[in-house]
C-alpha cells in the first residue's frame, strides 16, 4: 500500500527503481542525486511519487512558491486564457507582443533600481546572469573585472561559472573562464564580525584595480551556499564601496525573490537600490520557465541584435508572470509568509535548538536552513549526518534538500511552498526532527558495529 506522510516507505520504491534504470540509459548526468522519482501529481504543498507514496514538500529551491494542483488555479487560468486566443508563442527575438510589453512594465514597476530601469527577457536564471555580464561589458568595455562572494552560486553556464565559488565541483574545468573575478568573504549575519571582515576585505583590494571593476554580484540570501543571510551593516558598506568606485551593484534574486522572504525581493529588507536585479524560478508562477534582468537604462543593450532570447516574454510565459504577481499581492501571501517563517524558526528552535548535532538554525521568511556539526564540544562540520537526515526524511514522506559546503557549513534547506498550511508546516517540522533522531541513531549503531568488528 502507498504510504501517507509520516508513514515509513522505502525510497526508491519498485516502480521508481525501474525508472532509475531507464534514467541511466537515457539521461545525461545533471545534479540529481536523489533516488526519489516523483510523478506528475501534486496538491498544495504535497506531491506523490511514481509508487503512489505521499510526500510533504519542504524544499523546491524557490521554484514552487505557489505550490501544486488547485493552488495554481489563478495562474493556470491566465495561461489557459492565452492558449484560447490561439497564439501561445511569438518569437520575442523578432516581434513585440502585447504580453511582453505588459510583463516588462510589471517588472519595471516592481523593482526599485538606482535609476530608471529596463527589463531584458530570458528563460532561466543563468541566462539572466549571462545577460547582466554581457550588458556590463558592452556598456563599460574598459572594466574587465567582476566581484563575487565566497559561497556564491549564480548558475552553471560558461559565463556564470566565473561567479561560482571555486569549491563547487562545477567550477573545476579544463578550459579558460571568460571573465576575471575578485572574491570577497560573504558577510553572513550569523558569522562572527561580518562588518569588520568586510571592511578589511575591501581595504585589501589594490586601488589600481578600482577602474577595472565593472560589477559586483551578490545573493542577498545565499541559496546553494547554505541560506546565508547578509548582514545589514556589512551590506551597507558594500553598497557604499560600489557607489564610490562606480561599480555596478547586482542583486541576484533568482531564488530569494517572488515573496520567498516575506517581501517581493529580499533586498527590500534593506535600505538599498541595486543597479541591476536578476529574477527567475518562481517568476513564472511555478508553470512557466521565465527570467529577467532588470537594469538601469545606461547599462542596457543599445543596438539591435546585441542580445535576445527566443522564448523570453512570449505570451504564455508573460501571462503566467503577471498572474503570479497578482496572486502574491491580492492574496496577501507575503505577509503570511513572514508570519509562517517566524513560526517555523520558533518551532525549529524548540525542536532542535539544543540538539548537540545542530550548529545553527537561520533564514528569513520561508527560506530557512539547519546546519549540522559533530557536537557542541566538536563543532566540526558533519556532512555525513546531514546527508543521512535527507534520506531519513524522504522515507518519512518529507522532501528536503541539502545546501552549503561539506567542509564548511553542511546544511539542509527548508523552503516549502508559500501557500503551505500551518498544520502542514508544523507536521513537517515534527517529521524533520524525527528524521534527525533516526539519522543520529543510525550512525550510532553503525559506529558500534564497526567498533565490534575492529575488536575481532
Amino acid at each position: 500500500m502507498p504510504a501517507k506522510i509520516g508513514e515509513y516507505r522505502k525510497v526508491p520504491g519498485r516502480k521508481a527503481r525501474g525508472y532509475l534504470v531507464r534514467a541511466e540509459k537515457a539521461l545525461s548526468k545533471t545534479t540529481v542525486g536523489s533516488k526519489l522519482v516523483l510523478s506528475g501529481r501534486g496538491e498544495g504543498a504535497r506531491a506523490w511519487d511514481v509508487d503512489g507514496n505521499e510526500f510533504l514538500v519542504f524544499c523546491g529551491v524557490g521554484i514552487d512558491n505557489f505550490g501544486f494542483g488547485s493552488s495554481l488555479k489563478p495562474i493556470r487560468d491566465a495561461v489557459y486564457g492565452v492558449l484560447e486566443q490561439g497564439i501561445a508563442h511569438y518569437p520575442t527575438t523578432d516581434w513585440h507582443n502585447e504580453w511582453s510589453i505588459r510583463a516588462a512594465e510589471a517588472l519595471r514597476d516592481r523593482v526599485i533600481l538606482s535609476g530608471d530601469g529596463l527589463a531584458f527577457p530570458a528563460r532561466s536564471g543563468a541566462e539572466a546572469v549571462e545577460a547582466a555580464l554581457k550588458a556590463m561589458r558592452k556598456a563599460r568595455p574598459k572594466r574587465d573585472l567582476f566581484m563575487r562572494f565566497r559561497g556564491a552560486f549564480h548558475g552553471r553556464t560558461h559565463g556564470s561559472l566565473c561567479l561560482l565559488d571555486p569549491r563547487k565541483p562545477e567550477r573545476v574545468t579544463s578550459y579558460a573562464m571568460p571573465y576575471h573575478t575578485l572574491e570577497l568573504p560573504f558577510p553572513a549575519e550569523h558569522h562572527d564580525s561580518p562588518l569588520e571582515k568586510t571592511v578589511h576585505a575591501l581595504s585589501t583590494i589594490p586601488s589600481a584595480l578600482y577602474p577595472r571593476i565593472n560589477g559586483l554580484f551578490i545573493e542577498i540570501i545565499q541559496g546553494e551556499g547554505g541560506i546565508n543571510v547578509v548582514d545589514a551593516k556589512a551590506l551597507s558598506r558594500i553598497v557604499d564601496f560600489c557607489h564610490t568606485h562606480d561599480i555596478v551593484f547586482v542583486a541576484d534574486e533568482i531564488q530569494s525573490g517572488m515573496g520567498r522572504t516575506g517581501s517581493l525581493w529580499a533586498y527590500e529588507h534593506y535600505e538599498i537600490a541595486p543597479d541591476m536585479v536578476l529574477a527567475g524560478k518562481s517568476l513564472g508562477g511555478g508553470i512557466a520557465d521565465i527570467s529577467a534582468t532588470l537594469m538601469r537604462k545606461d547599462l542596457s543593450f543599445k543596438t539591435l541584435g546585441e542580445s535576445s532570447s527566443t522564448f523570453g516574454f512570449e505570451p504564455l510565459k508573460a501571462a503566467a508572470m503577471l498572474a503570479a504577481f497578482a496572486y502574491l499581492e491580492q492574496g496577501k501571501i507575503m505577509e503570511r509568509t513572514k508570519k509562517l517563517g517566524d513560526l517555523a524558526i520558533k518551532k525549529l528552535h524548540e525542536a532542535l535548538g539544543t540538539h548537540p548535532n545542530i550548529k545553527n538554525i537561520r533564514g528569513r521568511g520561508l527560506m530557512l536552513a539547519v546546519e549540522f556539526q559533530h557536537s557542541h564540544d566538536d563543532p566540526a562540520p558533519y556532512p555525513q549526518l546531514r546527508n543521512q537526515v535527507v534520506g531519513e526524511a524522504e522515507q518519512l514522506g518529507l522532501i528536503t534538500l541539502s545546501c552549503g559546503f561539506d567542509a564548511h557549513n553542511p546544511s539542509i534547506r527548508i523552503m516549502p511552498p508559500l501557500i503551505i498550511s500551518e498544520d502542514d508546516l508544523l507536521q513537517g517540522i515534527g517529521l524533520f526532527r524525527e528524521a534527525v533522531e533516526r539519522a543520529v541513531e543510525g550512525r550510532r549503531k553503525t559506529a558500534h558495529v564497526i567498533k565490534q568488528k575492529d575488536k575481532k
